[in-house]
């Protein structure tokens, strides 16, 4: 007979503990200027004791209008302030087809979570697995309202690649060509190319049906919504201004107009009080509720304030010289220049703009890898990609840059890149080949 001896130990196990106020820091930092105000606005409904005091610039900021905003008082949420003649965004364009056919909650968050991450020309900036991360949900809703998406007007929109925005648009369209998704899905290298007996003898068509095909693939729209929100970025709520001074020094200031007072009510804590031990319990809880809240939206803004002054020191050039002057630029970068960890500093982005002097830019694009120079220097990708946008933005469209044209150009400049580099980030700027870009003559 055997016998097991059982023993008696101690392990000690190292566990973060996430407390209320750490999660709600945690929330309150990743939220766009537009979701804070529905936030507070949602916990000023739930505490009586908080109260919101919503500061609207007026006469160009030199006189403050204030709302007072408390406990069962609607009439003053700065979303009911919105009027209905707003500019149009893809956001709202997407809700207004997402309201006409039925739908599961889980579906309808995928939908406009999806929405929210579309870029103006109407492409999805994220992948389903972080779609379904963020939203924690499984990642077969999240295909499936990527679905529905793909299925409203106008066709294309919800594409992942241009690829995809030419099959969607070929997909809806009952007059297409037959052999026009084909073309499209398999063979879009070639028709860039125009090597249209290579792709006859692959789908075994006629030379005159894949002309036929790739004259009207050439009418279709690489960019379906740019007319819906034209500007869309400049009409967004931004979180900070950053100003160049008269003297060089680069100033920057939150937007005090989305960053309302929150204090506590103190005729309620006096009523709370008068009523004795009755109510001493909600009182207290209601009380530390509206505590957390205010130091957490405190230690936000000052958060936030010292990412974006970090951007703008390391991101320099930018502010004075232009996109083309982008540096590249690491979370890690920021973190240690701020003293606080990449996760932070990653949380603290997440859907926030700002307005410079180069317009309204996410915070987002101030991040990539760079590369190297002939002379030594490093310039971003971002950079290369807005030098190869101007590039063919001024091109004679009778004679359109190939990419190996615009490799050499750039090689001149002291940028060496491969023409499949080319071709990687003219794709990402949502620019079609040069075959595809001609107008006015058929051949060269």
């Amino acid at each position: 007979m055997f016998h097991q001896a059982l023993q008696l130990g101690q392990q000690l196990n190292a566990k973060l503990h996430m407390t209320p106020e750490l999660r709600q820091s945690i929330e309150l930092l990743q939220l766009s200027a537009q979701e804070l105000a529905a936030f507070l606005q949602e916990q000023s409904y739930e505490n009586p004791l908080i109260e919101i005091e919503w500061s609207i610039a007026s006469d160009g900021g030199s006189r403050k209008n204030v709302r007072k905003s408390s406990f069962g008082d609607r009439s003053d949420d700065p979303c009911f302030a919105v009027p209905d003649d707003v500019d149009m965004t893809l956001e709202r364009w997407v809700s207004r087809q997402l309201r006409l056919i039925p739908y599961s909650r889980d579906v309808y968050r995928a939908v406009m979570y999806l929405a929210g991450n579309l870029d103006d020309s109407g492409y999805l900036d994220v992948p389903l697995s972080q779609a379904a991360s963020d939203l924690k949900l499984p990642e077969a809703v999240v295909a499936e309202a990527l679905g529905l998406l793909q299925s409203f007007d106008p066709p294309g929109i919800g594409a992942r690649d241009l690829r995809e925005c030419l099959a969607l648009q070929i997909r809806w369209d009952p007059s297409a060509p037959p052999l026009a998704y084909q073309i499209a899905v398999r063979h879009l290298p070639d028709l860039a190319k125009r090597r249209y007996e290579s792709i006859a003898r692959a789908l075994g068509a006629e030379l005159s049906a894949i002309e036929e095909s790739a004259a009207y693939i050439r009418r279709l729209n690489p960019r379906p919504c740019i007319s819906i929100a034209p500007g869309r970025l400049q009409n967004i709520t931004v979180d900070a201004y950053v100003r160049l001074e008269d003297d060089g020094r680069i100033a920057v200031a939150l937007n005090e107009r989305v960053l309302p007072k929150v204090s506590v009510r103190h005729d309620y804590v006096l009523h709370f009080r008068q009523d004795g031990a009755a109510y001493a319990e909600y009182f207290q809880r209601f009380m530390k509720s509206a505590n957390r809240l205010i130091d957490g939206l405190e230690q936000r803004n000052s958060t936030l304030l010292e990412v974006i002054a970090a951007i703008v020191e390391l991101q320099r050039n930018f502010f004075a010289e232009g996109r083309t002057r982008l540096e590249p630029l690491t979370l890690k970068q920021v973190a240690e220049r701020i003293g606080k960890h990449e996760s932070t500093v990653s949380r603290t982005v997440k859907n926030k703009a700002i307005h410079t002097p180069r317009g309204v830019v996410e915070l987002k694009r101030f991040f990539g890898g760079g590369l190297e120079t002939d002379g030594g220097e490093c310039v971003s990708a971002e950079s290369v990609r807005e030098r190869i946008k101007q590039l063919i933005d001024g091109e004679d469209k009778r004679f359109p840059l190939s990419d190996q044209q615009i490799s050499r150009l750039l090689a001149g400049e002291g940028i060496r890149i491969s023409r499949r580099t080319v071709a990687k980030y003219r794709e990402e700027k949502r620019i079609l080949a040069a075959a595809l870009r001609r107008v006015g003559r058929e051949t060269r």
